[in-house]
């Protein structure tokens, strides 16, 4: 299986998203750091390579099926948009196909976000979490106003650290 998502995160710096997400149930897709695939802002620094490796296996602990992800860079604008440039990750997508976008990410804390931002992915593809227009969210049913809501103070977010803290650390077990 580790040579299969390999392939892929390959594959994907060749192919169109779609092409290769329909390959596989659950597609991992992103970049190997350090590879000569080291375009669209990605740079070398940035470890793609566990990333791909914790998403696989976070798909696999959230017991999520039909779900293709990839990792790629967040671009400065938003960095610069969101959190002053502290922005660590986030994720865009719908229907099965999501991304998640990493910041500038210690190996030491790559896991975190990873596991952060795949309990997002699981909101979004169980429809728990929505994404409306402008700066509405719709979370368990309930509508909410981004801007009216501090970070902290979003129930999505507080379920994605608490979830993420657990799936972090079961992902650890595996990883040692």
């Amino acid at each position: 299986m580790k040579n299969l998502v390999k392939l892929l995160i390959i594959l994907t710096a060749l192919t169109t998203f779609n092409a290769v997400a329909q390959e596989n149930e659950n597609t991992i897709l992103g970049y190997v750091a350090g590879s000569s695939y080291n375009t669209d802002g990605i740079t070398d620094n940035l470890p793609y390579d566990k990333a791909a490796q914790y998403v696989e296996q976070g798909i696999s602990e959230l017991g999520l099926t039909g779900v293709n992800v990839r990792v790629m860079p967040i671009a400065d604008k938003m960095k610069e948009k969101y959190q002053g440039g502290s922005l660590k990750g986030y994720v865009e997508g719908a229907g099965g196909y999501y991304t998640i976008y990493l910041g500038e990410i210690s190996n030491v804390k790559i896991l975190e976000v990873v596991a952060h931002e795949l309990i997002h992915v699981k909101q979004l593809h169980t429809k728990q979490l929505i994404k409306l227009e402008g700066q509405k969210i719709i979370y368990l049913n309930k509508e909410f106003h981004t801007a009216k809501l501090g970070y902290h103070a979003r129930p999505w977010e507080t379920d994605a650290y608490n979830e993420g803290a657990k799936l972090e650390r079961t992902i650890k077990k595996y990883k040692s």
